[in-house]
């Protein structure tokens, strides 16, 4: 049976247009008819872990001021970081993703509490200093609060990028690190969790009324996830949504559903400080910080060049040798076949749940020779097979 495959229409940012398969942006080209073109791609400018893209003072204040306030000295947080407290409190001094790397390794090793990464994201929101923080103060409703951040994303979250789509009534956001590292991974989830919290209470009436989180870092999904879902609930979780966190070995994200929930879109604004806020956070997405990561360029690459993709296609595209290639990969501590399998699990997740292919259809659409090797490929990788793994987590 032919496949109805279709890339995942993400509606989240896009970072450059170097792969504009349309699939990416949701008009739904299946990708038997969306050739692969072999178009070298200038990565020299793209951001790696020694560009220094980071705004010091948007995300560190408030994590300095955190710990400071639990009797954690300012140098320990900076150890190995080669910065001084008055390099982020009294300039704005750009920091490599190395060194924000550094800081946060120092923040979980010191923790000062068990959910300190929560407090750091609900704490980032309060920074008047992130103009991205002053446009989600006048943003009206959870949506547009979801929107704004979902397009300003860097400026909370250097270290990865947000990739969402709309799936019937669940909204998805997967969490694209840019390190693979993994307790920098469950630092980050957790940061966004904070965050998301955070809108959820400014916004109750038109916020989810339920989420579920996937994280790699649970290991036991019947045991520690359910433990996490209920040290969130006694602590940083909104009283109105219910939570709950599975294991996933791949990926980490979060699903929302009820309330008024859609896919974020930016809209324009008649409010004043409404739009002095976007042009500032513009004019940041414009400026070295926007620029993409090599992660998020290569993942691009390979989700739109559909179900045949190689380590040498890819190198061939960005313009290098396929030992460069994954001599860059490994510096970000990635594999390709990792970003492969990661890439290739987004899509099993929306088609199964949005097209509702069975599985040899998913097997041809994701380039297995045929069902049995993707039932294989796909328990190997989460320990359950497709169908009884999506109903896992997703609502």
């Amino acid at each position: 049976m032919a496949s109805s495959y279709k890339t995942p229409p993400f509606i989240g940012p896009i970072a450059t247009n170097a792969f504009s398969s349309r699939g990416l942006s949701g008009s739904g080209v299946s990708a038997e008819t969306t050739q692969y073109k072999q178009t070298s791609v200038d990565v020299s400018r793209a951001l790696d872990q020694d560009s220094c893209y980071i705004h010091s003072h948007y995300v560190l204040t408030e994590l300095l001021d955190l710990f400071a306030a639990r009797g954690i000295d300012s140098h320990k947080l900076l150890r190995g970081s080669k910065l001084f407290y008055d390099d982020i409190v009294y300039s704005e001094k750009m920091i490599s993703a190395e060194q924000y790397r550094v800081i946060l390794k120092n923040a979980i090793r010191l923790k000062p509490g068990e959910n300190i990464a929560l407090l750091y994201g609900e704490r980032l929101l309060q920074n008047p200093l992130n103009p991205l923080c002053r446009l989600l103060d006048t943003a009206d409703s959870f949506t547009e609060a979801l929107a704004s951040l979902m397009a300003y994303q860097r400026m909370l979250l250097p270290l990865c990028q947000l990739r969402q789509y709309q799936t019937g009534p669940t909204l998805l956001v997967y969490l694209l690190d840019f390190f693979h590292d993994k307790p920098l991974q469950r630092f980050t989830m957790e940061t966004l969790l904070g965050i998301i919290f955070t809108l959820i209470r400014r916004h109750p009436t038109t916020a989810p009324t339920e989420l579920k989180g996937f994280c790699d870092y649970l290991a036991d999904k019947n045991g520690l996830a359910a433990n996490y879902s209920e040290d969130l609930q006694r602590s940083n979780t909104p009283k109105y949504i219910a939570t709950q966190f599975f294991h996933s070995p791949i990926t980490n994200g979060i699903a929302l559903s009820g309330g008024s929930v859609v896919a974020p879109e930016q809209t324009a604004t008649n409010d004043s400080a409404q739009m002095i806020s976007t042009i500032e956070c513009r004019r940041h997405s414009q400026s070295a910080s926007g620029r993409p990561h090599m992660i998020d360029l290569l993942y691009q690459q390979v989700l739109s060049s559909g179900k045949h993709n190689s380590l040498n296609q890819s190198a061939e595209a960005f313009g290098m040798s396929p030992a460069t290639l994954k001599r860059r990969l490994k510096s970000q501590g990635y594999s390709f076949q990792q970003l492969l399998d990661l890439c290739r699990f987004h899509r099993v997740m929306y088609l199964l749940h949005h097209d509702q292919l069975n599985t040899q259809q998913l097997a041809e659409a994701l380039g297995f020779h045929d069902a049995r090797s993707f039932r294989r490929a796909f328990k190997r990788s989460t320990g359950a097979l497709p169908r009884d793994f999506v109903q896992h987590w997703l609502i």
